[in-house]
């Protein structure tokens, strides 16, 4: 170890604090000094598939399949992510070893040129509630609780939960801030599975879902 540090020990440089690891950087096996903050990665003009998770004391992000970023979870204070060109994935996986964590995440899908479109896919863990908030053309919020977070987005086409879900709320008129303009229609479907669909008539994003299992 550095000096006897432990993973995420703090390491003070004149005034400034920085978080050690020795899992850290592209590759997530470098030894790294990262000062508390948020963190960000922007993509590049093809066609990616991130995912974020958390591995013991880090929280790590991986494009197609690679580590890119690794970093210890207690010195982020959120995450973003954003896509670039081309049809791009994030999943934000509660489900890897080293389970939930609450750091607020933005996914900008940016500007698509070709494919399908940038999706969201959450998954693993389970909340009590999740909560949709439509807040403009391909944007909004999704807010839990139970496993408190929020996960902030802009530029997509879907999204997808399959996390285990008590409850599920849908805003689209946000505390009385109407993001759209004229009527929105609102229509919850069943879908594939054990999952629903809610979608508008309004270019707010369709969201796939977790059927709630409290009725």
């Amino acid at each position: 170890t550095f000096n006897g540090l432990a993973e995420g020990a703090t390491v003070t440089i004149g005034s400034v604090n920085f978080r050690i690891s020795y899992a850290g950087g592209v590759g997530g096996n470098d030894v790294t000094l990262t000062e508390d903050g948020p963190a960000s990665f922007t993509g590049d003009a093809t066609s990616e598939n991130f995912e974020l998770l958390r591995v013991g004391d880090n929280i790590q992000l991986l494009r197609n399949g690679v580590i890119v970023d690794s970093r210890p979870i207690s010195s982020v204070t959120s995450y973003s992510v954003n896509g670039g060109d081309g049809s791009d994935t994030l999943t934000v996986n509660y489900g890897a070893p080293g389970g939930f964590f609450g750091t607020p995440i933005t996914f900008n899908g940016q500007a698509n040129t070709t494919g399908a479109g940038d999706k969201l896919t959450v998954q693993g863990s389970s909340f009590t509630g999740l909560e949709y908030d439509a807040t403009g053309i391909g944007a909004g919020m999704l807010t839990t609780t139970g496993n408190a977070t929020t996960i902030t987005f802009t530029g997509l086409e879907p999204v997808v939960v399959t996390s285990a879900l008590g409850t599920v709320t849908i805003d689209v008129d946000n505390a009385g801030v109407d993001a759209f303009a004229g009527p929105i229609t609102t229509t919850i479907t069943d879908a594939a599975g054990a999952n629903m669909l809610v979608s508008f008539n309004v270019g707010a994003e369709n969201m796939t879902f977790t059927t709630p299992t409290v009725e």
